[in-house]
């Protein structure tokens, strides 16, 4: 008799778990500036080199470096089909040039 039922079961396990999968909420599209705080900077080279690659990274709409102030202001488009900005990749750039990140904050551009 267990066996009997359990095609219908598996119906209603599935199907519920497809209704949750579904309900997963999708973040807001939204516009994101990071600032880094830099250390080590020495070289134009450095900083062009930041500069290129940083502006190179998907969904980035804005790279500025004032190597004065060791800080650079990156804008991404974030959220949606966007996704998140991926840090490890900057954090790849910063170290494959030589630069070191001291601290960064984070806050929503309103649009």
């Amino acid at each position: 008799m267990k066996q009997k039922y359990f095609p219908v079961y598996l119906f209603f396990i599935i199907f519920f778990s497809c209704l949750t999968l579904q309900a997963q909420e999708i973040a807001k599209v939204r516009t994101t500036k990071y600032i880094f705080n830099l250390n080590t900077i020495k070289h134009q080279e450095q900083v062009d080199a930041v500069s290129l690659q940083t502006k190179k990274i998907k969904n980035v709409t804005k790279c500025k470096l004032d190597w004065l102030n060791y800080k650079m202001e990156v804008t991404v488009k974030e959220g949606g089909d966007f996704g998140s900005f991926p840090m490890e990749k900057l954090k790849t750039i910063l170290i494959d040039n030589k630069v070191a990140l001291k601290n960064f904050t984070k806050k929503t551009v309103p649009e």
